[in-house]
């Protein structure tokens, strides 16, 4: 694909695997694009922020000061540059002056990541790896009291300050690699597991074999505990480069001794031995006694070492920093957060190995995996929606933020297990405990034959939006009453919300999110004692709708197929028979 001519599901693609970003794109031809913007982590002025963006142009990643932002932000180009010289150096990244509207002075205005785009795979990998490396400098420069600049601080020169204790919530060293697996590194419960991809795995093989002196490969953030190290950010670096290693001919390193018990973290270690082995066959002539010892002595550091009492910044760091290529989740995240508030280690263990399964086992499509639906699409929505509150679906970590432990007076301890949807979120056991009951309740709402109907039935098209909202009510109601009457709820629910279907031929999704909000369904269920006045409310609220007798096109598809659902339930219940013939047309 010539990323030049942006197609739409190629636009989509992008913004899907690049998230938490706003974009916006230039049509020329129907259904092609110029190019598409992803704004940075810029935190100016609207005007400004929109002037400062990622772009995919001409079949290259760059990053933009559009117009006189050039001269506005001198002091942050001249940063990024300093930041960014050895990359260039490589070859990696070029700077450059582009000509745009409002230019006041002709100076550098741009960079771009030299490597073209020949696929949108390609454009989402370098996206991203261009948003790894300079969100991060610009939030440094914007607020570098809150972040440690790890090239500018003094570094201790003596190797046997390493294991002393400086007495500091933070110490920072640099350590290459020999030293580094030398020490007693451990995984830590919280951390996700282990699942490097070849082409991360072929990255840093790349980065090895064109060795020549010192080489910087970031930072790694380790955590003291009783002489041992926890690893906060580095697994996915340090084990690649421990598996590469033992293949070349060095044993006994010690981090390979950990246990890994999931089995997809297993399935990624076999795998990325095998692709190591081919790289290396490939490359024989230059698997030498030497090469080793370059990678052992000439593959540095910088260590940040957190003390025993540092547990929330450990957390902080974990939240924030990443491995290249591996994007945490909202669920990545929430483990690390609940794990803190969990008082032993035997159950620490536990809980963080039942959470690696249930993402495991969940399936490939993401929007399909039960805690996914439970959390995302039903629960999330459900608890807004009792609070009137609304949201923005493409937030960064809005379902980690909905989901962390509430604030609490630090005299009244926290206690209950009523396992409401809506209760505030208890920090540890309490929300791990939580989680299991509602995807337990999903498991047993999903495999009722009016579930499986609604959710084949209305996939396709844009009637996924509406079903999504469907669903999640009649989840409220199945969560308040069980199955009793289930075929009346689902006939009255979507009669409601299929009302925003039938007013207009086009949907704004954010739009209908809200409407469904307000029409406090969630908390009819929620007030009434039993399904007879939830029925009764509904009905007279879809008494007063006007309902269109002759929709057209998308609108007839949908009670086309809805009625079909319909077709295949009943009631005997009179005024709710009535409802299923609006779609009867």
């Amino acid at each position: 694909m010539d990323i030049i001519n942006l197609d739409y599901s190629a636009v989509v693609f992008l913004q899907q695997k690049v998230g938490g970003y706003k974009t916006r794109n230039l049509r020329y031809m129907e259904n092609k694009y110029r190019y598409i913007q992803f704004w940075t982590k810029f935190e100016g002025e609207s005007e400004e922020k929109d002037n400062i963006h990622y772009e995919v142009i001409n079949g290259y990643i760059e990053l933009h000061f559009e117009g006189d932002t050039a001269e506005k932000e001198a002091p942050l180009i001249d940063y990024l540059q300093k930041k960014t010289s050895a990359l260039v150096q490589k070859g990696e990244l070029e700077w450059f002056t582009r000509n745009t509207e409002n230019q006041t002075k002709e100076r550098i205005n741009a960079c771009r990541l030299t490597k073209g785009c020949q696929s949108k795979d390609d454009a989402a990998e370098g996206l991203l790896y261009m948003k790894e490396l300079f969100d991060k400098h610009i939030q440094v420069f914007q607020s570098p009291s809150e972040y440690i600049d790890l090239e500018e601080r003094p570094l201790p020169e003596a190797e046997n300050e390493f294991d002393s204790d400086t007495g500091e919530d933070v110490s920072l060293f640099r350590i290459n690699l020999s030293d580094l697996l030398n020490l007693s590194l451990k995984i830590p419960p919280y951390q996700r597991i282990y699942c490097w991809q070849k082409k991360n795995v072929t990255r840093l093989l790349d980065d090895i074999f064109s060795l020549g002196g010192t080489y910087m490969l970031g930072a790694i953030i380790l955590q003291r505990k009783e002489g041992k190290y926890d690893i906060i950010d580095g697994q996915q670096r340090l084990i690649t480069l421990a598996l590469i290693l033992q293949i070349m001919g060095v044993q006994d390193i010690p981090l390979l001794s950990e246990e890994f018990k999931d089995t997809m973290a297993i399935k990624y270690i076999s795998y990325n031995r095998y692709i190591i082995r081919q790289y290396l066959t490939k490359n024989s002539s230059s698997v030498t006694e030497e090469l080793r010892n370059k990678i052992l002595k000439n593959l540095e550091f910088y260590a940040l070492v957190l003390n025993n009492n540092a547990l929330d910044l450990a957390y902080t760091f974990f939240s924030n920093e990443n491995s290249r290529g591996q994007v945490l989740t909202d669920f990545d995240l929430l483990k690390a957060h609940h794990l803190r508030y969990v008082e032993t280690e035997a159950q620490t263990k536990n809980l963080a190995k039942r959470w690696n399964q249930m993402l495991i086992l969940s399936g490939d499509t993401e929007s399909e995996k039960p805690h996914v639906r439970t959390l995302d699409l039903y629960i999330f929505r459900l608890r807004r929606w009792m609070r009137k509150n609304t949201w923005n679906e493409k937030e960064k970590y809005r379902v980690k933020n909905e989901y962390e432990a509430a604030r609490i007076i630090e005299d009244i301890p926290a206690f209950g297990e009523a396992f409401n949807f809506y209760e505030p979120i208890q920090g540890g056991a309490h929300f791990f405990n939580y989680v299991d009951v509602f995807v337990d309740r999903f498991r047993q709402f999903a495999s009722l034959e009016q579930y499986k109907l609604l959710h084949e039935g209305m996939q396709c098209k844009s009637h996924w939006m509406f079903r999504d909202i469907i669903e999640a009510l009649l989840f409220a109601y199945y969560l308040k009453f069980g199955n009793i009457y289930f075929n009346e709820a689902l006939i009255l629910i979507s009669a409601r919300i299929s009302q925003f279907r039938l007013e207009t031929s086009r949907v704004n999704y954010p739009k209908l999110l809200e409407k469904a909000g307000d029409t406090e369904i969630v908390q009819m269920i929620d007030q009434a004692t039993s399904p007879t006045f939830f029925f009764k409310e509904l009905l007279d609220v879809n008494r007063e709708l006007s309902i269109d007798p002759n929709p057209q096109y998308i609108r007839a598809d949908y009670c086309r197929r809805l009625r079909s659902v319909f077709d295949k339930i009943d009631s005997d219940i009179q005024s709710i028979k009535n409802v299923k013939t609006w779609f009867k047309r």
